[in-house]
């Protein structure tokens, strides 16, 4: 009788001392996982967005700074319609193209390009615009030619890709006086036709 308590006490002893080590070990594995995450950059909450890299794959990215602001679009399409945000649109007859953006200040870019049917720098033509959609009055402020360019650095007709830089500045529709400049702009997207 006393070998059966014995066997049923050095029984009840290894399963709590093994139910001991797998919760232990079960806590060194969270440990060790929480701060392997922890020390990975895309669990870094406090990082602060930057610009995109200039990149010619299709990424889908676009980005500039506005009078040194950051501007990178989120949301959905500018024009309310079933497209992305930043959107493209590429007309090959004519060579035109207009990039669409808007972010989360309500700041409405449009690019527009005519003539384009290889790399190469062209002017934004006038129809260029921004416009701050929280104003209500003279909200839109157009494009200063003289000081505004788009350079297209890589186009792909046959998988769609259009990539480049961009810069200008932009002149108050009410008050000539209030100038927005557009620094450091680039973009790689896929456009539609």
């Amino acid at each position: 009788m006393l070998f059966v308590i014995l066997d049923d006490f050095k029984e009840a002893f290894f399963i709590t001392l093994q139910k001991n080590i797998m919760k232990q070990l079960l806590y060194l594995i969270t440990l060790f996982v929480t701060l392997f995450l922890y020390s990975c950059d895309i669990f870094n909450l406090n990082q602060e967005p930057t610009l995109p890299e200039l990149t010619q794959e299709g990424a889908g990215t676009f980005g500039c700074l506005i009078d040194g602001e950051l501007f990178l679009p989120s949301g959905t399409d500018p024009s309310g319609g079933m497209r992305g945000n930043p959107n493209a649109t590429y007309t090959e007859i004519s060579g035109s193209l207009i990039i669409e953006a808007q972010n989360i200040n309500n700041w409405l870019l449009s690019l527009v390009v005519f003539g384009l049917f290889e790399p190469t720098e062209l002017q934004l033509n006038q129809s260029s615009a921004i416009r701050n959609l929280a104003l209500i009055n003279c909200r839109d402020f157009y494009l200063d030619s003289l000081t505004s360019s788009i350079n297209i650095s890589f186009i792909d007709f046959e998988e769609d890709i259009i990539s480049g830089t961009f810069s200008g500045t932009f002149i108050n529709e009410c008050d000539s006086s209030n100038i927005v400049e557009i620094t450091q702009g680039r973009f790689d997207l896929n456009y539609t036709l």
